[in-house]
C-alpha cells in the first residue's frame, strides 16, 4: 500500500490575525494539524468560538452531544460556540485537517447559508482540489495576509453552500463564462492583469490558460487583446480622440503594440479604419 505523503513538513502550524475590532465577523486563527504526528485530544469539551474544519486526508470521528459522525477526506465539519464535542482520528488512517477559528455577531447567520448546522455538522466539499491548493499556499508562505485567509474561508463556505448543493453541478464551461464576464468588467482597468484574474478565480495561471484555450480556441491574452481592439475600433468610429489617447483608453500601454495589433486584426491601420 502506498504511503500517504504529508500535506506540509510541519506536524502543526498556526496563523493568527489581529482583527478583533471587527464585531460582525472575523477569522482569528487558521491552524493545521497532522494527527499522524501529534497526539489527539479526545476529551469532551466546549469552546467560546466557532470552528470550521476541512479534512485534507485520512479519517476521523466527530462527537457532538450524544451523536457520532464519521468524517473523511474532503469533508468539512463545523463546531459552534455552545455545544459539547470531541473529535479524534481513526487509528488505521489518522487525519490531517485545517481549521478556521471565527467569531462575530454574524457567524451563525453565515453558517445558516450552508449545509452545516449543529444537527448536521458534516458536509462534503465540492472543488476540494482547489481548496487544498489554496491551503497549501497559505501554509507555504512565511506570512499569510488576512484577505487571502478570508478568501480561502469563503471558498470553503461556498463549497458547502445550499446554493452549491441545490443547483445543478457547475461545469468547466460555466467557469469559463465566469472568467469571460470578469474580463468584460475589468479589461479596461489600468491595473488589470492575468495574475489578478487568477487570484479572483482561485486558479493557477497555467491551468486557466490551458482550459480557456481548450474552450475558446484562443489564449486568455488573445481574448483580452481582441476585446480591447474592438473597443478601440468603436472609439475610432464614434469619437475624434487622438490615436494615442484611444490606445491608452483601450488598455494598451504601448502605442506601437496597439498599432501593430490593430492592423493585424482589422487588416488596416487605425487611421484608415477611422476614415473608411
Amino acid at each position: 500500500m502506498e504511503t500517504r505523503k504529508d500535506f506540509i513538513e510541519q506536524s502543526e502550524d498556526f496563523r493568527f490575525f489581529s482583527v478583533k475590532s471587527e464585531k460582525e465577523f472575523y477569522v482569528h486563527v487558521i491552524g493545521y494539524h497532522n494527527l499522524r504526528r501529534v497526539p489527539a485530544l479526545t476529551v469532551l469539551r466546549r469552546q467560546e468560538y466557532h470552528t470550521l474544519h476541512f479534512v485534507l486526508a485520512g479519517k476521523g470521528t466527530l462527537i457532538l452531544g450524544n451523536k457520532k459522525y464519521d468524517v473523511e477526506q474532503n469533508d468539512v465539519f463545523y463546531i459552534d460556540d455552545k455545544c459539547t464535542f470531541a473529535y479524534f482520528p481513526k487509528t488505521e488512517d489518522p487525519w490531517e485537517y485545517v481549521f478556521f477559528e471565527f467569531r462575530g455577531d454574524f457567524a451563525e447567520q453565515y453558517i445558516a447559508g450552508t449545509k452545516l448546522s449543529r444537527s448536521n455538522p458534516v458536509a462534503h466539499a465540492s472543488g476540494a482540489q482547489l481548496i487544498a491548493s489554496m491551503l497549501f499556499s497559505t501554509f507555504s508562505q512565511e506570512q499569510t495576509s488576512y484577505p487571502y485567509a478570508l478568501s480561502v474561508f469563503w471558498l470553503i463556505m461556498d463549497s458547502i453552500s445550499e446554493k452549491n448543493h441545490s443547483s445543478k453541478k457547475r461545469t468547466q464551461s460555466d467557469f469559463i463564462e465566469d472568467v469571460k464576464s470578469y474580463i468584460r468588467i475589468k479589461y479596461l482597468d489600468s491595473d488589470f492583469s492575468i495574475e489578478n484574474l487568477c487570484k479572483n478565480k482561485f486558479i493557477s495561471h497555467s491551468h486557466l490558460c490551458r482550459i480557456f484555450k481548450s474552450h475558446e480556441n484562443m489564449s486568455v491574452v488573445s481574448y483580452i487583446k481582441k476585446m480591447r481592439l474592438e473597443y478601440a475600433a468603436s472609439l475610432l468610429k464614434s469619437t475624434d480622440y487622438s490615436l494615442k489617447k484611444i490606445s491608452v483608453m483601450s488598455g494598451f500601454k504601448e502605442y506601437e503594440y496597439f498599432f501593430r495589433s490593430f492592423k493585424k486584426q482589422f487588416g488596416e491601420t487605425p487611421s484608415v479604419y477611422r476614415n473608411g
